[in-house]
């Protein structure tokens, strides 16, 4: 089935290459402010993204032709093509109706069986115009869904003689080659040669490429991962090579006469680790980050499949290196961090964290410095590192609540009052704050005024959340008891158990108010 392609951000296009051919929407302009619209497009949310157009084309008359053409074109993916024919009559309105609409009512007839329409108003398409090359799809496709597979053939030569083709073209002509049971994967290759930005372009390659055909497999299928390596569709072709020993025989050789080819050791890498032949496979991701193939995904496969291996000391240093080379990572951080568990390589972490955060004090590396130390229970350095979050953000919740864990286990209890008060300045709804200030009231030495207090920002606590959070309760266990309500602390200490009985602290807590 023919399908539609409009060009827009590299990241939404992305997504919808993925399952569409290029018919109309060459050098369709980015309308800024369009951004849902866009979203519900990259969602194939069809109908939702057709009315955000419309909506979008009346706020914006300058803005109505393309804002039409994409409404109209999210209606044929939806397959309403009563609507999508009524836009396109109010369209003829506009100034300028958009030629391109004309193609797409030739896709309306090719989805809908009227092909010999179809092809005539492909044919009425203007050869020097925008999206001539979505015409001679569509002539095409009109040809070989009515049957007249002669003409189409002849067609296809007329095309390729003239010269003026695209890679979306030589890709319909290898799916009908497909469907005439002749060779396509010379079409398919064009079409990679000429735009290999589009993943189901390599995803045809490789579905026809025969696996005794080394040299081919050789050539595309690393760039295939290359390009595209969270595809899962290429990912799911390429691993199946491994279910041939000796054409992963021919890979590994390939990465071995070629070391300094980053990208085919780590596609031999991939297959290795496909099998779980660990040992292998964390050799060759090694020697694809050695030849350069400097990519963070590697340094996370080269560490799963250490760890793996049980080589935790390696995994820490490749998480680092890793780091050294991609401070901006979150999730690297977060890996090495979920890996820092012996105190040597939390110290180690910590001395390169202070490395990158001075080369870069806007790096969010501060949350990471501060969870390790927290970790090592070195709380100075703790505080030190939830300081510079709050710098990086000072509105941040997570920084202000960080700093007042570390003040609590230094004991530095006014600073920790003081500090919650102020927060709440900002952040009067924020549970977490009226919870933390009420129970930093109960560890100092605080007035039966100061209780008072504790006890009303304990409860508004409660009534903001769900009522689900057992340490709320425990702070209001905690002000009854030092208010001398020994009834109420037990009910509250009580109620905290029942949320979460598994904590033996609220159990201790329980038997030392009931005196059990």
């Amino acid at each position: 089935m023919i399908a539609i392609i409009l060009l827009m951000g590299q990241a939404i296009a992305a997504t919808l290459l993925d399952t569409t051919y290029g018919v109309v929407g060459r050098n369709v302009e980015v309308l800024d402010g369009a951004e849902q619209a866009y979203a519900l497009v990259d969602q194939q949310d069809w109908s939702a993204a057709a009315q955000e157009w419309i909506a979008f084309g009346k706020a914006n008359p300058a803005s109505e032709e393309t804002s039409r053409l994409w409404a109209v074109s999210c209606l044929i993916r939806a397959e309403d093509y009563g609507e999508a024919v009524h836009q396109m009559k109010i369209s003829q309105t506009v100034d300028r109706m958009d030629l391109r609409l004309g193609l797409l009512m030739s896709w309306i007839e090719v989805e809908t069986g009227v092909y010999a329409e179809a092809y005539r108003l492909a044919q009425l398409y203007p050869t020097q115009a925008l999206d001539a090359e979505g015409a001679k799809l569509l002539q095409l496709r009109a040809l070989f869904e009515g049957r007249k597979y002669r003409k189409h053939k002849r067609l296809v030569r007329k095309f390729i003689e003239a010269g003026s083709t695209d890679a979306w073209f030589w890709f319909d002509v290898g799916q009908s080659a497909v469907q005439y049971h002749e060779p396509a994967l010379g079409y398919f290759e064009q079409a990679v040669k000429m735009d290999d930005s589009a993943p189901i372009h390599y995803q045809r390659l490789l579905q026809h490429i025969e696996s005794s055909d080394i040299r081919a497999v050789l050539r595309y299928a690393p760039d295939a991962v290359k390009k595209f390596p969270q595809d899962p569709q290429i990912l799911s072709l390429v691993e199946g090579y491994a279910e041939d020993e000796l054409l992963l025989d021919a890979f590994k050789s390939a990465a071995d006469a070629s070391p300094e080819h980053g990208k085919i050791q780590w596609l031999t890498a991939i297959l290795f680790d496909t099998k779980e032949r660990y040992q292998q496979s964390s050799k060759y991701f090694r020697a694809a980050l050695d030849a350069g193939e400097d990519h963070i995904h590697i340094y996370h496969q080269l560490s799963d499949n250490l760890q793996q291996l049980g080589e935790h000391s390696r995994v820490q240093a490749v998480l680092l290196e890793g780091i050294e080379k991609h401070p901006e990572s979150e999730t690297l951080i977060e890996s090495a961090v979920a890996h820092s568990d012996e105190p040597s390589s939390s110290l180690i972490l910590l001395d390169r964290f202070e490395e990158v955060w001075r080369q870069n004090p806007q790096n969010p590396i501060a949350n990471a410095g501060f969870q390790v130390s927290r970790r090592l229970r070195k709380w100075s350095l703790a505080l030190k590192w939830a300081e510079r979050e709050a710098e990086l953000n000072p509105e941040s919740v997570s920084s202000i609540l960080h700093q007042g864990v570390a003040l609590h286990a230094l004991n530095r209890w006014e600073e920790v009052i003081v500090l919650y008060h102020g927060a709440l300045v900002r952040h009067p709804a924020s549970h977490s704050i009226l919870n933390n200030l009420a129970w930093s009231y109960t560890q100092s030495k605080s007035s039966s005024v100061e209780l008072d207090d504790a006890l009303e920002l304990a409860q508004q606590a409660i009534a903001l959340s769900d009522g689900q959070n057992a340490a709320y309760f425990d702070t209001l266990a905690q002000i009854y008891w030092k208010q001398g309500k020994k009834g109420a602390a037990v009910k509250a200490i009580q109620h905290a158990v029942s949320i979460k009985p598994e904590s033996v602290l609220y159990q201790k807590r329980l038997q030392e108010y009931t005196g059990e």
